[in-house]
């Protein structure tokens, strides 16, 4: 690349970022990809918060992101006028949104579950942590107690659990 390209680009990008949304949107209108990714990264955040409020699905919500702005930047020649940017970019994925989920409830009412589905339950990371802590505990105070035992006690519990004899058999050891 040319030094002058270069700094043409780098003009541009800083011009594009400092420039108000409605220029922003023309730049982007005309096929600037610094334009598409400037309003991407303005508005991104807010539109994944304010997808927030309406579902809890999070992959539903960057799915949606996606799916807007990949429509957003397949018929940019085709938008008129805006006035207000934020605006239009939140009532746009709104509707992309809304759109999905309708389509995902749509699908979920279709498939047809039968009695012999299976289902699993996950338990979250915090829980399996807290669990294998709460196993640690309880281990150091078998151990601990295991350990207060007279040396024939542990003998005992030792042929019994681990070796697996019988009381009978134990009694004649």
């Amino acid at each position: 690349m040319e030094p002058s390209i270069y700094v043409k680009e780098v003009a541009k990008s800083v011009v594009i970022r400092e420039s108000d949304p409605t220029n922003l949107w023309q730049e982007f209108q005309r096929g600037s990809e610094l334009a598409f990714t400037a309003i991407y990264k303005k508005y991104i955040h807010d539109l994944y918060h304010y997808g927030e409020r309406l579902t809890g699905d999070k992959d539903l919500i960057e799915d949606s992101i996606h799916d807007y702005f990949v429509d957003l930047w397949n018929n940019r020649e085709s938008y008129g006028e805006v006035n207000n940017l934020k605006f239009y970019v939140l009532k746009g994925f709104k509707y992309r949104l809304l759109k999905n989920l309708n389509k995902k409830r749509r699908l979920a009412v279709d498939f047809n579950l039968s009695e012999d589905y299976s289902f699993e339950i996950v338990f979250s990371r915090e829980f399996e942590w807290i669990t294998k802590q709460a196993s640690i505990e309880q281990n150091k105070n078998i151990l601990k107690s295991l350990n207060a035992l007279s040396r024939r006690e542990k003998e005992i519990i030792t042929l019994r659990f681990y070796d697996g004899l019988s009381y009978e058999e134990i009694s004649s050891i």
